[in-house]
């Protein structure tokens, strides 16, 4: 059995610590994967005006965290990304040429230009309240693509019920599932 490896790519204010984050990790390690979380933490996002911007901050993050690693030593490789992160799991996946199963949690728009018909996309994850992508538009993405679209019922951009701290954890456990 080859080795597996997960990346997990956080948002700019959700991090690798969020408890749905930690029960994705717990679903890859239970399945033989070793787990590199990339932190943005270092990164003055509130300083920053735009997305692009953003995202080629992240980016460097990303190139400078990661350098060294050796996917061909990967014989199962996973992207774990949430907001922002979701655009620097794509564009990696293109800057390295390889097909990771992507798992997109709250994608933003800049996020769809990075899905290829070749992309092997395990599902993207959305509450229909989500501020940055209408459930409409991620619709019109997936549909014709055949694309896996999960979307929770009354939850908005962090994926949590704040109303119902049993119904977040079921939330994170489902999408944990799909790991």
């Amino acid at each position: 059995m080859g080795k597996k490896l997960a990346l997990a790519f956080p948002g700019t204010g959700f991090t690798t610590k969020e408890p749905l984050f930690q029960r994705c990790f717990s679903a890859l390690q239970n399945k033989g994967h070793e787990i590199i979380e990339l932190d943005f933490s270092m990164i003055p996002f509130k300083e920053i005006e735009t997305i692009p911007e953003a995202v080629e901050a992240a980016n460097r993050q990303v190139a400078l965290q990661l350098k060294g690693i050796r996917l061909e030593e990967y014989e199962d490789v996973a992207f774990v990304s949430k907001s922002l992160g979701t655009v620097c799991a794509g564009w990696l996946e293109g800057h390295w040429g390889i097909h990771p199963r992507q798992l997109y949690l709250t994608p933003i728009r800049e996020t769809l230009e990075y899905i290829q018909t070749d992309s092997q996309v395990i599902a993207l994850v959305l509450g229909d309240k989500d501020r940055l992508m209408p459930v409409g538009e991620l619709e019109a993405f997936c549909m014709p693509r055949g694309l896996r679209m999960v979307v929770f019922a009354g939850v908005g951009h962090s994926l949590k019920d704040d109303e119902d701290p049993v119904r977040t954890k079921s939330i994170a456990e489902q999408i944990a599932a799909l790991c």
